[in-house]
């Protein structure tokens, strides 16, 4: 309010120093002022020489972390073939008698090499680095929805900052224009042409636009420091969007059918972790021995297998089935 009796005070004063001005000089001036607008209001067409710049989303996000984690899991698993190289030494003090060939053992090394082919092995690890996979293409679809909405949040702030851009220039072309005709409704109030009521509207429009004006710069003032430097200072192009595009890649068909993927790709997980592999024991092994008797030295190398079996009395049919339906109702 203090603005538009400002604004009134201004105006009385201006039209008391536009006193001698002629009509025909305002009708001049009020000419001069609308070509000098008319251009100011340029509605957007198609700009084919707009280059644009596509930028990326730093990758930064728990879940670009996770799948890197298990892109390196994946290949340590890959290179543990599930060999395991073993040694022992034994010296003993007082002799160990060998009853079979009557001599005294001093001391005897044992060096083995192991294949361990099941379970801690290498069919287990080709079973985790399969469910490795499977997790990191769900984290993958996971992350793509991350970065579009991520994108899209950036897309926001961009796309108001240029807009606000536009509505500065706007604004201030107003402000000067409203500036200006208050000057010409000033004088032709001194010659009785207008009512008092003109001014008090015409400042309230002012005092409106100042504000709009200031709240704009400042609110972009606060945008910037989220604004990629490439878009600062571009016009906005007229674009022509795809909807088929759009219809196809969002539609609930589509989420359906990568939800339906999702579950598929657990199920298989969960029944990897309850793989027979994971509870048998198979290795194959070979290794060589040096003894000391008190005869004679001796040495030999043998080779075998080893087979661990655990002996249960239920299936885990059931629990499998279990864990299935949970995920599938967690993720649903």
């Amino acid at each position: 309010m203090k603005k538009v009796i400002s604004y009134l005070f201004i105006g009385f004063i201006v039209s008391f120093s536009m006193k001698g001005q002629s009509l025909d000089n305002l009708l001049v001036t009020t000419e001069n002022l609308y070509k000098d607008t008319e251009t100011k209001l340029i509605f957007p067409t198609e700009n084919k020489s707009f280059t644009f710049k596509p930028y990326q989303i730093a990758d930064s996000s728990y879940t670009h972390y996770q799948i890197q984690l298990k892109k390196e899991q994946q290949k340590v698993l890959k290179n543990d073939p599930g060999l395991v190289l073993k040694a022992t030494t034994q010296y003993n003090l007082n002799g160990d008698l060998d009853i079979e060939t009557n001599n005294f053992t001093n001391s005897r090394i044992k060096t083995e090499v192991e294949w361990n082919i099941l379970k801690s092995g290498f069919l287990n690890n080709s079973n985790k680095v399969k469910q490795l996979e499977n997790e990191i293409v769900i984290l993958d679809t996971k992350k793509e929805r991350e970065q579009r909405i991520a994108w899209r949040r950036q897309f926001r702030l961009q796309y108001t900052y240029s807009i606000n851009e536009e509505l500065i220039e706007l604004f201030e072309t107003k402000q000067q224009f409203l500036s200006r005709y208050f000057d010409v409704i000033a004088a032709l109030y001194t010659k009785k042409r207008v009512k008092r009521e003109k001014f008090l509207v015409l400042a309230q429009q002012l005092n409106i636009t100042e504000t709009e004006l200031e709240n704009t710069k400042q609110f972009n003032v606060q945008l910037k420091d989220s604004i990629n430097t490439a878009f600062i200072g571009e016009s906005l192009p007229l674009l022509e969007i795809d909807t088929l595009y759009f219809r196809d890649e969002f539609t609930d068909h589509n989420n359906n059918n990568l939800q339906k993927r999702n579950d598929s790709l657990r199920a298989q997980n969960v029944k990897l972790q309850h793989h027979w592999t994971n509870d048998v024991s198979l290795s194959a092994y070979a290794n060589y021995n040096w003894l000391q008797t008190n005869v004679s030295n001796r040495n030999f190398a043998s080779i075998g297998l080893k087979l661990r079996v655990p002996l249960r009395f239920s299936s885990k049919k059931n629990l499998i089935a279990a864990t299935i339906a949970r995920d599938q109702a967690f993720y649903k």
